[in-house]
């Protein structure tokens, strides 16, 4: 069936008042705030252990302390890189 244009003022009337890039507000909120948590951590731990064990890459705690933390964050990077893949691969439109 058609859309007439009698019908047109009733679709328009029935959507939401909410702008596109607002509906998402919250969503992008939450991963906003996701970010800043683990921003905050990660500066916090780099804050406490810089003076206590040092920068210099030559010492054996700058492998204990940072080398460990740039690991993770490989480890971290590649999960989530790999989850979004999947996602992206399994979500998509295969009627094209």
């Amino acid at each position: 069936m058609a859309t007439t244009s009698e019908q047109l003022p009733a679709l328009a009337e029935t959507q939401s008042k909410i702008p596109w890039y607002a509906q998402d507000l919250p969503l992008y909120l939450k991963g906003f705030g996701i970010l800043t948590v683990i921003y905050i951590g990660l500066r916090l731990y780099q804050g406490a252990f810089a003076i206590a064990s040092g920068l210099d890459s030559s010492e054996p705690a700058f492998e204990e302390y940072w080398m460990r933390l740039f690991y993770i964050e490989l480890a971290v990077i590649a999960v989530f890189a790999s989850g979004m893949w999947g996602y992206l691969w399994f979500s998509r439109d295969r009627n094209l």
